[in-house]
């Protein structure tokens, strides 16, 4: 059991941490966008680095286009 908030995330964790997938965080990681470090043949990742990641994302506001995917989906 953790004790208090998590500090570190593997890229599973961290999708999960950020709600966003997987492969959004892998390329984050090889771009170099986003740091990490090995620890027993693992990235880690700090949640200080995850939360700058995502504050430094630009906000939205108003309406947006549904995703490509819904789209398809609605017949267009």
């Amino acid at each position: 059991m953790i004790d208090g908030p998590r500090r570190y995330f593997n890229v599973a964790h961290a999708s999960d941490y950020t709600a966003t997938t997987p492969s959004w965080i892998e390329e984050r990681l090889r771009s170099g966008v986003l740091p990490y470090r090995w620890a027993g043949n693992r990235r880690v990742i700090l949640r200080r680095d995850l939360d700058a990641l995502m504050m430094g994302l630009p906000e939205e506001k108003g309406l947006c286009d549904p995703p490509a995917f819904m789209a398809r989906c609605m017949g267009g």
